[in-house]
């Protein structure tokens, strides 16, 4: 009689402790509106190699953390969520999802077009440049994101799976991109 007890006292708390859909729908906002924070913050760095300023690298930088650290957060809510997601929750993922592809795109571009800002700031001194440290938070970014992607793409029902993959897919491409420039 006890183990019953036991067995069913850790499943009322395993579903207690499990996330829903519109936790993660939270934290894709979230993941959102840093990623939007990124794009300003990367748009408003000056756009002259020698006219930057570190402390505007930093703080872009601490941003980047910040946006590695909710996709891992998404990415544990995610994996306790019950399955299978239904059809309406999972088109709700992925079109907020969609929705943030546009800010993605304007942060890494607005990234590209300042390559030579980011590599002028600092670059004779010794220890990490700006360079490199936008480099490594779009380094972490992707990896973070592509692991929730795999995951969410995981668990959205068939009929939008592919859709979802393709999504993930044409982030991790834009990410790529940018991390390529930023490798040479």
């Amino acid at each position: 009689m006890q183990v019953k007890s036991i067995l069913c006292l850790t499943s009322i708390a395993t579903l207690a402790l499990a996330a829903n859909v519109d936790d993660v729908l939270r934290d894709l906002e979230l993941v959102a509106t840093q990623a939007a924070s990124l794009q300003s913050a990367i748009t408003a760095f000056p756009s002259m190699a020698g006219v930057a300023d570190l402390s505007a690298a930093l703080s872009i930088h601490a941003t980047a953390i910040s946006v590695v650290t909710t996709l891992n957060e998404t990415k544990v809510n995610a994996q306790t969520v019950p399955t299978p997601v239904s059809l309406e929750d999972g088109t709700q993922v992925l079109d907020t999802i969609d929705g943030m592809k546009p800010t993605v795109e304007g942060a890494l571009a607005a990234a590209i077009n300042k390559k030579y800002s980011f590599r002028g700031l600092f670059g004779d001194f010794p220890g990490p440049t700006a360079f490199d440290l936008l480099r490594q938070g779009l380094l972490n970014i992707n990896s973070s994101a592509v692991a929730l992607g795999d995951l969410l793409g995981s668990i959205v029902p068939p009929e939008i799976r592919a859709e979802a993959f393709a999504t993930g897919e044409e982030i991790s491409g834009a990410l790529t991109e940018a991390i390529a420039v930023y490798s040479s």
